[in-house]
Parts: C-alpha cells; sequence; structure tokens
C-alpha cells in the first residue's frame, strides 16, 4: 500500500481533549455538587448541577441524587433549588442558581445521554430551565415545508444507520481539526465514531450509508509539498486507501460507491478524490466548498456549513443588537484573496464612508472596536467567496444577528431544500458589487427587520451541540444525507458512473 498501514484501529483523535473544554448553546454542562447528599442512591450519594456554558452564574442547583435525577427528568417536571419538589409550569424544567460547582464534563454527557436529543437549555432571568426541542414552525417563515422536515427528520432518527470504516490509522484517517476554521471536520469525525451515537451502526449489513473517514484537512497538510504545485500525493493516498477498502470489505462494489460518503471543509477537499475515478464520481461529497460549477452536485451532494472555532472555544454570546441599535450598514473584514474580494476591495475599500466598513486582514481596528462587536452593530456582513465560494461569515453572520449578504455567483447555500434563504439573507450577484451599498440601502425597513428576526429562529439549524440535539447543524447534515439516501434508492440520481470491467 505504500504510506500507511490500513491495520483498523481508529479512534477519536485529537479532537477528543477540545471537545471537553467548551460547552455550547442549547446544551447544559453537568456538575457535581458535595451538597444535599441522598441517602436514597446507594449507587453515588452527589447532586447534579445544571448551567449554562460560560454562565457567569453559577450552577442551577438540584436536591435530586444522579439515579433520582435520570429517572424523573421528564416534560413538565421543575427541580427546585431547595428541596427536589416537581411542579408543572408549562412543559419547562427549572432550577435556581447555586453559587459553587465543580465542572464534570462525565455527568454533563451522561445526562443529556438519558435525556436524549429531545431538550434543550432555555436562559429565564436568573433561572434556567430545560425545556423540550421545539419543532420548526411554519409560521416562522424559513421553511419551504415545516411540516415535511419535522416528519423526514423523524424518519431519519428512527431508521438512519452509517457504517464507519475503522480502516486505517491517525492522523491521516479518523480524525481532524477541532479549532480554527475546519473545525467542522473533526467534530463530524469525532461524533461519527463515538460508540453512542444513535446514528452508527457497528454492523454494516444495518448500513444506510458507509461512510469513508479520512480527512482531507490532514491529508493535505502532511502529505502536500509546499511549493510542488502538485496534488499527487495527495490524491494517491486517497485512491490507494479507497482500493484497500474495495479490496477488503463488499460494499463499496455492490452499489459502484453510491451509498460512501466523505466529508471535509478544506478547500482542496474535492480535488482529493480525483485518481480515484469512481469515488469521485459516484460517493456523496459532503463540502462546505459547494461550487455548482466544480462538479458539485445539488441532488446527491450534501452542502456543509463552514463552521470556526478560534482556539477551539466555541462562542458562547448568540445575539447582537437590535435593529434600533445597528448603525452600520455593512460591515466586511478579510483578507484579499481569490476572485470576488479584489472586486470588493477595488470597489469600496478606504472609501471614507461611515456605512460602508470594509477592511483587508492587514489593516488595524480601533481598540474599540473588534469583529464580533463590529458585526453586532451592523446591519448586514458581507460574505464574500474567498478561494472558493463558501466563507466562515456566513454562520457568523447568523450567530451575530447580521443579515448576510451572500456574493459569490456559484453556492449552493447549506440546507437550501428546507430553507428559504431569501428571507433571512441577501444574494448579491458578483456583478453588482459596484451598487452594493445602493441595493442594501433601498431594501424596506420592515423587509430588514423581518429578515432580522427570522436569523434567530434559523441559528439553532448552525449551532454545534455536545452531544448533538434535534434540528441542530449535526441532525441537518444527517438529514440531507438521509434526503440523498432514499434519492439513491428511488433511483432519483442518474449519473451512477459504472467501470468497464475486463
Amino acid at each position: 500500500m505504500g504510506r500507511t498501514a490500513y491495520h483498523g484501529g481508529g479512534g477519536l483523535g485529537l479532537c477528543f481533549a477540545v471537545l471537553l473544554a467548551f460547552v455550547v448553546l442549547g446544551s447544559v454542562a453537568l456538575w457535581r455538587s458535595p451538597h444535599h447528599a441522598d441517602s436514597g442512591d446507594a449507587v453515588n450519594p452527589s447532586t447534579y448541577l445544571v448551567a449554562p456554558l460560560g454562565s457567569s452564574r453559577g450552577a442551577l442547583e438540584t436536591t435530586y441524587p444522579p439515579r433520582r435525577a435520570l429517572a424523573q427528568l421528564k416534560k413538565g417536571d421543575i427541580l427546585s433549588g431547595e428541596g427536589g419538589s416537581s411542579q408543572k409550569d408549562g412543559g419547562q424544567r427549572k432550577a435556581r442558581v447555586g453559587n459553587k460547582a465543580e465542572a464534570d464534563d462525565q455527568l454533563r454527557e451522561k445526562l443529556l445521554k438519558e435525556i436524549g436529543s429531545s431538550w434543550e437549555i432555555d436562559a429565564l432571568g436568573t433561572d434556567v430551565a430545560l425545556k423540550p426541542v421545539s419543532e420548526p414552525q411554519q409560521s416562522t417563515g424559513i421553511y419551504y415545508d415545516a411540516s415535511a422536515l419535522i416528519a423526514t427528520h423523524a424518519e431519519m432518527e428512527e431508521k438512519f444507520k452509517i457504517y464507519v470504516y475503522k480502516d486505517g490509522d491517525e492522523p491521516l484517517v479518523h480524525t481532524g481539526p477541532c479549532k480554527e476554521i475546519y473545525a467542522i471536520d473533526g467534530l463530524f469525525q469525532n461524533e461519527l465514531q463515538r460508540e453512542t451515537n444513535k446514528f452508527v451502526t457497528k454492523d454494516p449489513a444495518r448500513a444506510d450509508l458507509f461512510f469513508v473517514p479520512y480527512n482531507p484537512t490532514n491529508v493535505v497538510d502532511l502529505l502536500f509539498e509546499p511549493g510542488s504545485h502538485s496534488y499527487a500525493p495527495m490524491v494517491e493516498f486517497v485512491k490507494d486507501y479507497i482500493t484497500h477498502i474495495q479490496s477488503q470489505h463488499p460494499y463499496f462494489n455492490r452499489s459502484n460507491g453510491t451509498d460512501h460518503f466523505m466529508l471535509s471543509c478544506h478547500d482542496w477537499s474535492s480535488y482529493t478524490t480525483w485518481a480515484h475515478e469512481v469515488f469521485d464520481i459516484n460517493s456523496i461529497k459532503v463540502l462546505c466548498n459547494a461550487n455548482s460549477s466544480q462538479n458539485f452536485h445539488s441532488k446527491k451532494d450534501v452542502s456543509l456549513p463552514e463552521l470556526t472555532i478560534p482556539g477551539g472555544m466555541y462562542p458562547l454570546v448568540f445575539d447582537g443588537n437590535p435593529p434600533e441599535n445597528r448603525s452600520l450598514l455593512a460591515f466586511f473584514s478579510g483578507g484579499d484573496h481569490g476572485p470576488v474580494r479584489p472586486l470588493l476591495f477595488q470597489h469600496w475599500l478606504n472609501r471614507n464612508d461611515s456605512d460602508m466598513l470594509i477592511f483587508k486582514q492587514t489593516q488595524v481596528i480601533s481598540l474599540d472596536e473588534n469583529y464580533i462587536k463590529l458585526m453586532e452593530r451592523a446591519k448586514f456582513c458581507l460574505c464574500p467567496a474567498g478561494y472558493d465560494v463558501n466563507s466562515p461569515r456566513l454562520v457568523e453572520s447568523i450567530y451575530y444577528g447580521c443579515v448576510p449578504v451572500i456574493v459569490t455567483d456559484d453556492f449552493v447555500l447549506p440546507f437550501s431544500e428546507v430553507l428559504r434563504w431569501e428571507t433571512f439573507s441577501v444574494r448579491l450577484p458578483v456583478k453588482d458589487i459596484p451598487n452594493m451599498k445602493k441595493i442594501l440601502a433601498s431594501i424596506p425597513l420592515a423587509t430588514y427587520i423581518s429578515m432580522q428576526a427570522k436569523l434567530k429562529h434559523v441559528r439553532r439549524h448552525f449551532i454545534w451541540n455536545n452531544p448533538p440535539q434535534k434540528y441542530d447543524i449535526f441532525h441537518m447534515v444527517m438529514h440531507d444525507l438521509w434526503v440523498r439516501k432514499k434519492r439513491l434508492l428511488n433511483k432519483e440520481i442518474e449519473y451512477v458512473y459504472v467501470p468497464n470491467v475486463h
């Protein structure tokens, strides 16, 4: 085989430590308290405490012991901080805020596992309540068909199974980065190889799809020779890896790879498959660079949101100023690369226009401002293509309540068969960059307010939760994969390549 031995094993990789280092919105952190021991629980008398990640208020203290807490967390219960009483309160579970707690990620994950993906955290003043994850509502205006999403999502949760090949060794396989611009790679690699993930099966006979767990980001970092201008080492590795899977397992050849998928956010991800023609044409590609002009097929492939986690620390605040306090018309700060951004800088850099704050990455933003604050002050955040059509600013804009302006021509937007992007974003053709200010300023105030309000409804679909929750970014990608699997079964994919066999 050459560069690596495919004897299996694999692992959760470098992501694991990073995942335990932060808590994300929609999840809860569990803490263990030395107080309020309950002699009725013979296994462990410690008390569960619940708190939002990054909260300065302390933990939410309950007097339920671990086993009883797991058994009694039911819809409609309120967890009291004084004596563990249970009440009804609109389907929410509430607890009082305590002062001291010691972090315990294992307890957090254990309780969330018992709760399942149907509960989320809801901050209410000085209280924090667990509430059922709400179902998508057609009235929000962001869905083509909310009822269809609910039905397909429920079907997916009940039936969908993925088999992850164990072949190959880290770091080229089974792991990926969990921070910075390609963080989504490692997060998915880790989650799809977590044994308790309900979508993963150890029995390939039960699998609907097969995950090929090489990581293009690590492949590029480790095999590409700077200055060589050659993709050969990378594409040859992927070709060897797929060929090995074909020789060791019957599943790829059985379907000509149509029920196999790869996933990555690296700019060069789609190039890594070139040397294996069947895999390149037939497999499902889950890519951030969802470029319809570069062999990305929206009926077969999946557009992956680009999620940046600076320093491995997930953002803890998802909001921003209300519309009346957003004084900037538009904001952008980024590097000068790719075919689109030079045009943006040509027309809008150094214009001394207080409505249009456009910075190159090398420019210094004043000390009383920073990137996030400017996003929170702007009505519109520009998301121009870089080297590729996608941009991490798309998700960042949604997080901070800044209506995204998507400046590219060939980008297949994430979850675009479910979400009505036109209701909460602006699509600006590259040719209209010179008229950008006029176009944005002409959007009626009522329309802008409606778009900005919809960001709060759509945000849930772009948040990473640990463990995953219904309708979050992980589940939405799983939903897209499930839909592609159904299309394969219904023979709606017409461009399957069958190699000549001699």
